[in-house]
């Protein structure tokens, strides 16, 4: 299915500076919905963008876009995408588009939406959505009730119910809050049919309208679904950040920063044993290996226990960083992991709990499904109530506090974001 998209807009300007959109934040904008499209793998779009243009050239460059598109289209059967974004009235019992030159008390100066939606049709064209964000953007379904049936499939989301207001998203480029939730969820697990990460119309509707109430926008969208409601969109890529060395941030006392200064002795060929390592960490009281004590009433500071220490190497082991010689030594992994500074440290790093993961049936991607899932219930996830989850869903038998590292080590990679408090919120 070839997929094409008609991106057309004007500024918004009110009274307020905050929630106008100027031309060249219109321009922005359009360029940022234009790349999303286009790099959606074998779900892009080709892109013809129509910004800033008057009533009748507008509606000229629709014409010919939609003529175009459906000349490599003889059957009919690939799908087009209208989206507009701007000024909008009701007139008519329809939607009608406000342009730059429009004069909203003369109809001829507007487009409606029925213009819009009958070239589609008229061109053979039997696959179409329409993203509307505009105020009184649900006006448009007066003209939608009046074109059921026959071999049209299509689907409808309007930012707003009839005779209600669209709003903008303040920012350093402001612009319409639905439009930018709505393509910013092509890539977004949240956005995702549950267990997936396939994105489908109907799950990018629901998400975008999650979106707009949890950000505090008082306006409702609506859908209309005229048999594309389960149309696949995208698969969502969620961008991780993977930094090319160590990440200097990761709290002192964490796993991940222990394994980092384990690895270093190692490196440096200061270590022989495990027993002189430990002396080692004895003698220099590293931050990432101190602990709180009691001692006559009094807070201090002192290396953690041995055997404390032993359990942390025994997990480096079970990793495959280190091998289980009585010498502490790298594996072959590990010595990647550890050269270069540390260049492909996390990249590694991550494979390795992955692929321990894996071991118990899960899997970072699953991991991270319940971090989503557990999120859109409005509970912020522990370490401790992802685990519960993991052992309800997928009756994982590895230990609490392994999975418990496993998700530090992760985090810290910025595979998972999350708090001090080990709260985890999904990206």
């Amino acid at each position: 299915m070839k997929r094409h998209a008609i991106i057309l807009g004007n500024p918004a300007k009110t009274s307020n500076q905050k929630t106008s959109v100027t031309p060249q934040q219109l321009k922005q904008n359009f360029q940022d919905i234009e790349k999303t499209l286009k790099d959606l793998g074998d779900y892009s779009y080709s892109v013809d963008v129509i910004s800033n243009k008057k009533r009748d050239e507008s509606h000229d460059l629709v014409k010919k876009s939609i003529a175009s598109f459906a000349k490599e289209n003889v059957n009919g059967e690939h799908l087009i995408m209208f989206y507009y974004f701007g000024h909008g009235v009701e007139r008519k019992n329809d939607l009608n588009f406000v342009f730059k030159n429009s004069d909203t008390s003369v109809p001829a100066t507007l487009l409606p939406f029925k213009t819009v939606f009958d070239l589609v049709f008229d061109h053979n064209l039997k696959n179409a959505i329409f993203i509307l964000d505009c105020c009184h953007a649900g006006a448009a379904y007066k003209q939608i009730i009046n074109n059921l049936g026959g071999e049209k499939k299509y689907f409808v989301l309007a930012s707003t119910i009839p005779l209600r207001y669209a709003h903008v998203k303040d920012g350093e480029s402001p612009f319409g809050a639905f439009s930018l939730f709505f393509f910013r969820g092509l890539k977004d697990l949240y956005a995702a049919k549950d267990g997936t990460k396939t994105i489908t119309i109907n799950s990018l509707s629901k998400y975008t309208t999650n979106m707009l109430s949890n950000d505090g926008f008082e306006q409702l969208p609506f859908s209309i679904d005229g048999g594309l409601g389960e149309l696949e969109l995208s698969e969502a890529t969620p961008k991780r950040i993977i930094l090319p060395e160590f990440n200097k941030k990761a709290p002192r006392k964490s796993f991940y920063s222990k394994l980092y200064y384990i690895g270093n002795k190692i490196q440096d060929k200061k270590v022989i044993s495990s027993d002189y390592l430990y002396k080692i960490i004895k003698k220099e009281e590293p931050h990432e290996f101190l602990t709180p004590v009691k001692k006559s009433g009094i807070t201090v500071y002192e290396p953690i226990k041995e055997a404390t220490f032993q359990n942390y190497l025994y997990y480096i082991k079970t990793l495959g960083i280190i091998t289980d010689d009585k010498d502490l030594k790298f594996s072959s992994t590990g010595k990647r992991m550890f050269s270069n500074n540390g260049v492909e440290f996390n990249e590694i790093l991550l494979e390795l709990i992955d692929k321990e993961l894996h071991e118990y049936e899960l899997s970072l991607e699953k991991v991270d499904s319940l971090v989503r899932y557990k999120s859109t219930t409005r509970t912020i996830p522990t370490s401790r109530d992802i685990f519960s989850d993991a052992r309800r869903r997928f009756s994982v038998v590895l230990k609490a506090e392994w999975f418990g590292l496993l998700l530090d080590l992760a985090a810290n990679c910025g595979y998972f974001k999350f708090s001090s408090q080990k709260t985890y919120f999904a990206y």
